[in-house]
């Protein structure tokens, strides 16, 4: 039993320690790439800052547990 619950925390660690915030450069375009993983909403906002923001094609987006990345959050 003690090894199930072993099992299901290390699966739950796995799934929520993922960088959930995104910088990504020309993003909605076919040269869209991700440029840095935060972990932090606050730390994403101080890179986009420092890229430029969005006047210089960078976006900030959210990526789900499933890896896909989204604006709508």
């Amino acid at each position: 039993m003690q090894t199930a619950h072993v099992a299901q925390a290390n699966t739950t660690a796995q799934a929520t320690d993922y960088p959930q915030w995104v910088i990504v450069e020309s993003a909605g375009t076919d040269a869209e790439d991700v440029w840095s993983d935060h972990h932090t909403f606050k730390a994403a906002l101080k890179e986009l800052e420092s890229c430029g923001g969005t006047d210089n094609g960078f976006d900030l987006m959210k990526r789900l547990p499933d890896g896909t990345l989204t604006t709508e959050f």
